[in-house]
Parts: structure tokens; sequence; C-alpha cells
């Protein structure tokens, strides 16, 4: 049966946008409870005798928010949740609404013309779009196909175009097939960008937003744009973020210099420095500033593990904080530490089911827990850990929709105490850059947002 749910303001706003616009992107910060949002539009289109719903988002999101947000407005609503040992079966006629992983949408994608007859599909939601931004992988190029055919569209981010302006095209192509970004992908770029070498070879490109892009594209996707900060939706009790810097040991920054220098050799053989191989340097790099490294069989071998006890210091003088980790060898290292102390430790990566999932995240909420570690890539989404009020980094990463993201994960609606996000860096190592990169990201994200608010 439909239960009587008050939204806040911002919410029932999203829900008007939905209702007078076929197509929406959702840029509202993490924590503002969009989803509850667009799964209450879902259930009115339904009742309105709409067709069934299609949802693509991280897998793991699939079992643990959209089921649990629907259940929360109308338990009567049928969800099937697909994954990829039982595509086939969760694709079937007689259910409301098919959640499925982006990895999926290219099972729906080969089947489509079948699926949309048989399951009259006609409302079609991605949950954090960024997944969409590159135009050549195939889970876009599924969406971009399947898009075409669905009435009723929406895209959620809040850390859309965190790298680059560029990284809006393709998934505004996939809700309005080129309208307003237009239809050709370089074009785009040139009208938004202009090229400038960054290295000795002509190849070395980076593309630069021109000035005014922010405000040109934000004007563009304006009338399909919505964007809610938690903090002016909210009364928040504020966060605030620490820099922790320490000093590698000795034999450990000598080992770390060895390894820059042989990674900087390697990479000026080449004739282009390409976001993999770059990427698989600082990899390297972080990792042996983190106090492990691995092998070529992804064996880690323990460097050093002043990290890790830093961590445990830390994590005894708060009653309940998230530890962000980046590799197992460091999540080994860091519960180590912290059951010696006699913590309450659980923890959430790739490794744990859904419903195991649900179960750490229940238990840690109700204090069975002190800590909780989370690997980024499968929990920086969904979660609502308000118990916490301190989120440590045991490493900063490149990433800055994983470190945005999952810095949200305690600093949300039903927060009542002020945070601290507290990253750990090793003095002259790559963990300086990393962490000034993710934050510049951040102020080139607002940047657009900012553009987007202003033309509302």
């Amino acid at each position: 049966m439909p239960k009587t749910i008050k939204f806040y303001d911002h919410q029932l706003e999203t829900i008007e946008l939905r209702e007078r616009s076929e197509i929406v992107l959702d840029l509202s910060e993490p924590g503002t409870g969009k989803t509850l949002a667009h799964a209450q539009h879902f259930l009115e289109h339904r009742s309105k005798g709409g067709g069934a719903g299609l949802i693509a988002c991280p897998l793991s999101l699939v079992g643990s928010v959209w089921p649990v947000d629907m259940a929360k407005l109308d338990r009567g609503i049928d969800v099937s949740c697909a994954y990829a040992a039982n595509r086939a079966e969760a694709f079937k006629p007689g259910h409301d609404l098919y959640v499925t992983n982006y990895e999926g949408l290219k099972y729906v994608e080969a089947n489509w013309k079948k699926l949309k007859k048989e399951l009259g599909i006609d409302w079609l939601l991605i949950d954090e779009g960024t997944a969409m931004k590159n135009k050549e992988a195939q889970r876009t190029k599924a969406a971009t196909k399947i898009a075409r055919d669905i009435e009723y569209k929406a895209i959620l981010s809040g850390t859309l175009g965190s790298k680059s302006i560029l990284d809006y095209w393709a998934p505004m192509n996939i809700l309005d097939r080129g309208k307003r970004l237009g239809s050709v992908y370089s074009g785009y770029r040139s009208a938004v960008c202009v090229p400038v070498q960054v290295g000795p070879s002509s190849s070395m490109i980076e593309w630069v937003p021109r000035d005014g892009a922010f405000d040109a594209v934000a004007a563009l996707v304006a009338d399909i744009s919505i964007r809610h900060e938690l903090e002016a939706c909210h009364d928040m009790p504020g966060i605030v973020m620490h820099n922790l810097q320490i000093s590698l040991p000795k034999k450990l920054q000598k080992l770390y210099d060895q390894m820059a220098r042989e990674q900087a050799i390697i990479l000026a053989k080449g004739k282009i420095i390409t976001a993999v191989n770059g990427g698989v340097a600082a990899n390297k790099l972080l990792q042996i500033a983190s106090g492990s490294i691995y092998d070529n069989d992804k064996h880690g071998e323990i460097l050093d593990l002043q990290r890790a006890e830093i961590i445990a210091d830390l994590c005894e003088e708060r009653e309940h904080s998230i530890i962000a980790f980046l590799w197992h060898h460091q999540r080994d290292m860091i519960i180590h530490a912290l059951v010696k102390r006699g913590r309450r430790v659980a923890y959430i990566d790739g490794t744990v089911s859904a419903s195991k999932r649900n179960k750490i995240v229940e238990d840690y909420q109700a204090g069975v827990y002190d800590d909780i570690l989370l690997h980024p890539q499968a929990a920086a989404h969904g979660l609502t850990l308000t118990r916490a009020t301190t989120t440590i980094w045991a490493s900063p990463t490149y990433n800055y929709e994983w470190f945005d993201q999952l810095n949200r994960r305690a600093y949300r609606i039903g927060q009542l105490n002020r945070c601290e996000v507290i990253v750990i860096t090793a003095r002259n190592t790559l963990d300086e850059h990393a962490y000034a990169v993710c934050t510049e990201d951040g102020v080139n994200m607002r940047d657009m947002f900012n553009a987007i608010a202003n033309y509302r």
C-alpha cells in the first residue's frame, strides 16, 4: 500500500520538474534525498497508467537502494533486481520496475526489441551518471540506443563534470539525442574547449575550457536541470577537512624515490603519456607511499605499518569512524591495527554481497561496530552512515567522484553532529599531488554547478 511520506520542499521541486519535463538532469548533491524524489515520480507515473521502469546504477546499489526506497513509498511496487547470474529471469514480464547494473545495459540493448514489447518500459533512470561520460564505452552506447525508444528519462549525478566540461556531452546525448549540446562530440569539444599542448610531442594534448564555456553549457541545459545543495536544503551541523601530513621512514622514502625515477624513465620512453600508463605509474607510487606494494602476481608486500597505527590512534579518539581504503593490503593492515586495540570493525568492498552489505550498514547505524572500512568503488554511493562523524582517508585518491561521494556517507540528512574529513598524505610523495588535484576538480565542478544554478 502507498505510504504517506513528508517530502522536503527541494524534493517536491524535483518531482514537479519531472512532471513537467520528460527528460531531467538532476545534479543535486549526495545526501539530499534525490533517489526518493525520483522513486516517487515513478510511483505516480505508474499509478497513472504509465509503463514499467528501468534503472541502471552501480552494482552496489542494485539491491540495496532502489528496492528499499520504493518500499518506503509503496510495498506493492514489484521491483526486479537483475544481476549477471539472473538477467534472463529478472527481465521477464510482470514487474513494475527493473533495476540492473551498468553492465546489464548491454544485455538489455541486445534484447531491446523483445524487452521493449514484452515489458512496456517507457521510464528510464541512470543513477550516478558519471558512468556514462565516456562516449566510446559499451555501457554508454547501450544506454544511448535504449534511450531513443523511451519517453521519460532522467540522469542523476552529484559529481558529473568533476574531471572535465566534456563529460557532459555523452549523458546529455542520452537524454536529448544532441538537441542541446549537439549530436557530434568533436563539434561540442571544439565549441567549449581549446587544445593545449602539455608535453614535448604535438600529440600530448589537453582540452582546456574556453572562457565562458561553463555559462554557455549551463544556459543550454538549464531548462531540464536541477541542482540542490545539502546545506542550502537543510540546517546541517557543518563539515571540516584536514590534511594530516606524515613523513615516510627513511628506508621507505628511499624506495619511493627509486620507484619514482624508474616510472619517470618508463613514461619518458613512450611518445604519449596516456591516462592508462600514467595511472599505472601513479598507482604504484601511491601504493608505496601507503606502506606496501604489489608484485606482478598481485601479492601485497607490507613495507611499513605507520599509517595503520596512525588511523588506529585517530579512531581511538572518536566513537565511530569511517575509513576509506584503496587496496586490500591497506584494508587488512588497518583492520589488524584496530582489532588489536579492541575496536569492533566491519568493512564493505567488492567482495561483500548485497545482503551482507545491508546488514553491516544496519548494524553500524545501531552501534554494533565502532568503525567501518569502505572501498570507494564499492561503497561511495547509496549508504547512510550517520552514526559516524569522522571520515578518514588512509590514502588520497585522484578520483574526485569517489572522494566527494564517500565523504557524504556520514554528512547527509539525519546527521546531527559536526563532521570532519581527515586525509592522510605523505610529504614529498605523489600523495600531495593527488590531494591537490582532487580538491581542484571539486572547484571546477562547482563552477559548472554554479553556472547552472544561475540559469534556473
